[in-house]
């Protein structure tokens, strides 16, 4: 199997999360018909563990993964860090203007609108803690439309930047990893 990245960045860091987008011309994937029919996608803050290794398939997943990805540079003076729940997006979507990008997507392309009902200090729980940016994606509507429409688009996170047995655990179930397999070893007469 031949691997190519472009535009990889490597760090120190013991962790490495990696989005692939695939090149359907027919996109398959969509929101929950739940999610679609309400108009809505109610984020959570629990259950939120981006450092396990782990595929995320599912577009609820992904929009939940971009914002975790932005939200450690949040800060918005004089809103107070000890309020009830509301809801952040408006917040997030005023001091991050690449949370605004990905609201305006879901909502123009899914009809969704995204909600995150939480204390203004629980959003730091959504932080991805790597440096995987959505910064060129969310500029690029098609590169979009795949990420979130493609079979085969997903973020994958690895906390130890190693290789795993042959199966990773989804949000749609098990799967093969599909590593990499060494090549036989050319033999010297």
């Amino acid at each position: 199997m031949l691997q190519i990245r472009d535009g990889a960045f490597e760090s120190n860091s013991s962790s490495s999360h990696s989005l692939v987008l695939g090149r359907d011309d027919i996109l398959t994937k969509s929101f929950s018909q739940e999610v679609l029919r309400a108009g809505v996608l109610e984020l959570s803050i629990g259950n939120t563990d981006f450092q396990d290794w782990f595929r995320y398939y599912r577009p609820e997943s992904i929009v939940k993964y971009i914002i975790g990805s932005y939200v450690d540079v949040f800060y918005i003076e004089g809103l107070n860090w000890d309020d009830d729940e509301i809801n952040m997006i408006p917040h997030l979507v005023k001091g991050i203007p690449q949370i605004g990008k990905l609201a305006e997507f879901v909502k123009s392309e899914y009809g969704v609108e995204i909600r995150l009902e939480c204390k203004p200090r629980d959003v730091e729980l959504l932080e991805t803690y790597d440096s995987l940016s959505f910064d060129k994606i969310l500029d690029h509507r098609k590169s979009l439309r795949s990420l979130f429409g493609s079979e085969f688009s997903y973020i994958e996170t690895n906390p130890e930047n190693s290789l795993h047995d042959d199966w990773i655990n989804t949000d749609m179930g098990r799967a093969m990893s599909y590593s990499e397999k060494r090549m036989p070893q050319e033999r010297t007469r």
